[in-house]
């Protein structure tokens, strides 16, 4: 996949041609633009983000998240 992340994994990991880059314990953030988002809202309602249970809220949010590093 051109220019995407592909995966994310433990630090020990090293698959086979997999190109590492080694950032020196700095913070990394693929394609810095969403600086500033709210990530419930892009995955749900607002009316269901604020009468949900705030365990279901949070685990929309998370998968949100990955989805969007995914599409870096």
């Amino acid at each position: 996949m051109e220019g995407r992340i592909e995966a994310i994994l433990p630090g020990d990991a090293d698959p086979e041609g997999a190109e590492v880059i080694d950032c020196g314990g700095r913070v990394v953030m693929p394609g810095l633009i969403d600086a500033h988002w709210h990530t419930t809202l892009a995955a749900i309602t607002q009316v269901a983000a604020m009468t949900a249970d705030v365990g279901y809220v949070h685990l929309v949010a998370a998968r949100e998240v990955e989805r969007t590093l995914m599409r870096g």
